[in-house]
């Protein structure tokens, strides 16, 4: 397992693990906004303050988790793993 703080060019890898870890709630009413999203939205958030970090399981990308960094606080959101690795423990290793 390996951890990697995303970089602005990394973008397509975090929308890709978001809509697989996402597209169950594709049919939800209202659907989730998660799907809504698009790489270059994520690209100039991952640009401007917000941040991500994947995990990666034999050099392939598993899992992600996007956060913003506050004074004495964590915020994350769109912590996603992709369904073949979901209840597995990767969101777990994420977020500890």
């Amino acid at each position: 397992m390996k951890y990697c703080l995303a970089q602005p060019e990394d973008a397509a890898i975090v929308h890709d693990l978001m809509l697989q870890a996402f597209s169950v709630y594709r049919d939800s009413v209202p659907p989730s906004s998660a799907l809504d999203e698009t790489i270059e939205s994520i690209m100039q958030s991952l640009k401007h303050g917000k941040e991500a970090v994947i995990l990666y399981v034999e050099n392939k990308p598993v899992a992600m988790a996007r956060f913003t960094l506050e004074e004495t606080s964590l915020y994350f959101y769109r912590l996603s793993v992709i369904p073949t690795f979901q209840g597995k423990g990767m969101a777990k290793q994420l977020i500890q």
